[in-house]
């Protein structure tokens, strides 16, 4: 089994399937998200600024396996993790990337020495995300606080934050960095259930309290994310209606 090139999806590699497969290269495009228009007779007018629409990776491995038997049920355990989750490879310790499987992988029958390829793609958040997050904890012995915050990466990344009171109900939160803010009331937040303000595998925002959604308990004013700039201290303003235990994460992004 070859140990120098190797890569996982959900946990499991693919080179810990079987020992007969060989994983010979994995490459990475970036696909640019532009639209342009004719503009004669110079060339092309950009009509929005670039930006990544999403990213490719392909597999390229190897069964070595003769018996074409034994070959084809090594191949269906490929296909079987083929599938789609958290991407990771060796050349990017401590990442990983959400994917979709848009390629498997053909079967060769005859050519016995032929390279396949599986081909994945990341949509919803086209960059490299930290697998541990950068977390800053803090027990608030009054009703607000200032933090910092310093993400690792090469892109803004996304404030994400859990908070609860130290006794009682928390009935409201406002989160502010620079001029973004998440203002919320109307809650009804206990220790017990804590308020989590985090991002799924499709990146899509979650704001809950135990098993209750509370994105409708933002104000009309608070922005759509809170962004930090990675690599140097982020200073994340806390205002609650009671006395809390918070804790600030940063999952750095990475092009």
């Amino acid at each position: 089994m070859r140990t120098d090139i190797t890569c996982a999806l959900n946990g499991p590699g693919l080179a810990d399937l079987d020992s007969r497969i060989y994983v010979e290269d994995i490459t990475e495009d970036v696909n640019t998200d532009l639209e342009t228009m004719q503009r004669a007779p110079y060339g092309l007018f950009p009509m929005n600024n670039p930006g990544r629409g999403s990213i490719t990776i392909k597999v390229k491995f190897m069964i070595k396996e003769r018996n074409r038997t034994e070959r084809m049920a090594v191949f269906q355990k490929v296909r079987g993790w083929a599938t789609q989750g958290w991407f990771t490879m060796n050349t990017r310790p401590g990442q990983q990337l959400y994917v979709f499987c848009t390629k498997p992988p053909a079967f060769e029958t005859f050519d016995l020495a032929a390279r396949m390829e599986i081909e994945f793609a990341a949509y919803s958040e086209a960059f490299w995300q930290e697998i541990t997050p950068t977390q800053v904890k803090v027990t608030s012995a009054v009703s607000s606080a200032m933090a910092s915050i310093t993400p690792n990466g090469t892109q803004e990344c996304f404030l994400e934050a859990e908070i609860a009171p130290s006794s009682g109900t928390l009935t409201s939160v406002t989160i502010t960095v620079g001029t973004q803010t998440f203002a919320l009331s109307g809650l009804s937040v206990t220790k017990t259930a804590p308020l989590k303000i985090y991002y799924d595998e499709l990146h899509l925002l979650h704001i809950e309290s135990g098993s209750s959604s509370l994105l409708s308990k933002r104000s009309a004013a608070s922005s759509d994310d809170i962004l930090l700039v990675p690599g140097q201290s982020n200073s994340v303003s806390l205002t609650f209606s009671r006395a809390c235990t918070y804790t600030i994460k940063a999952r750095g992004l990475w092009k």
